[in-house]
């Protein structure tokens, strides 16, 4: 339409005509991507609250289960510490609590289950990570998944590098199994002999670096972690206004 109105103006020679068909295009076309810049702007916001809604979800779900299995972790630390004292140095004893002597038995385990975040792995496959306004959460993000890429590179570390002390050692260290009556459950538990474990040296020693191992996993991959992941749910709480 409005190119044969040009046509038949351009034929007249009715410059003014012209151009205003010409200002009426281009402000056509103008407000054409006004408008779609605003729907699409729009549909992201639309796009940003679902997409934190569910991340919200999922951080708060996998937030409960992390805690207790991080809780457990810094309780081995805890109980792999004192056991150590109890073998090395001043603080030597001849007797380990349960908790200290399966802490020994399980020092080369440093599994840790890792939250899968979806919704940030489908944001950053298409490119949409964007649609995320607030900085500071995008930075958020990809600092947990460092994080978490780091904390999985030091269990695979520390896995292959780890020694179990009861296959190596079972004089000092054996390794029972138990079946707990009300849940019908296989169990294993730690049995410590404390005096042949000071009196090996090769014992000792595979102990020191798994201690080692542990004490650097946790304290240095484990619990800056839990602190990133801590500040990526606070943060995306607050953006979605929700208290948990």
């Amino acid at each position: 339409m409005i190119l044969r109105r040009v046509i038949v103006h351009f034929r007249k020679q009715d410059w003014t005509a012209i151009a205003i068909d010409f200002l009426i295009v281009v402000v056509g076309v103008f407000v054409g991507l006004q408008v779609n810049n605003w729907n699409e702007a729009r549909q992201d916001r639309k796009d940003e609250r679902f997409y934190l809604a569910r991340l919200q979800e999922v951080l708060v779900n996998a937030g409960k289960f992390s805690s207790r299995l991080r809780q457990q972790r810094i309780d081995k630390l805890d109980a792999l510490k004192s056991a150590t004292q109890a073998l090395f140095g001043e603080f030597r004893r001849e007797t380990l609590s349960e908790e200290e002597c399966h802490a020994l038995g399980t020092s080369h385990i440093v599994s840790f289950a890792l939250p899968e975040l979806p919704a940030l792995t489908e944001l950053q496959s298409s490119g949409r990570l964007s649609i995320i306004q607030d900085e500071e959460i995008r930075a958020a993000f990809i600092a947990l998944q460092r994080a978490q890429y780091v904390l999985g590179r030091s269990m695979v570390e520390s896995d292959q590098g780890a020694v179990p002390l009861g296959d190596q050692f079972p004089g000092p260290l054996a390794i029972d199994a138990y079946v707990v009556d009300e849940t019908g459950e296989l169990r294993l538990k730690s049995v410590c002999n404390v005096v042949a474990m000071q009196g090996d040296r090769a014992f000792l020693n595979i102990l020191a670096d798994n201690a080692d191992r542990y004490d650097a996993y946790v304290r240095f991959n484990l619990v800056p972690w839990a602190a990133q992941f801590e500040a990526v749910r606070k943060l995306v709480d607050g953006a979605i206004g929700s208290e948990h």
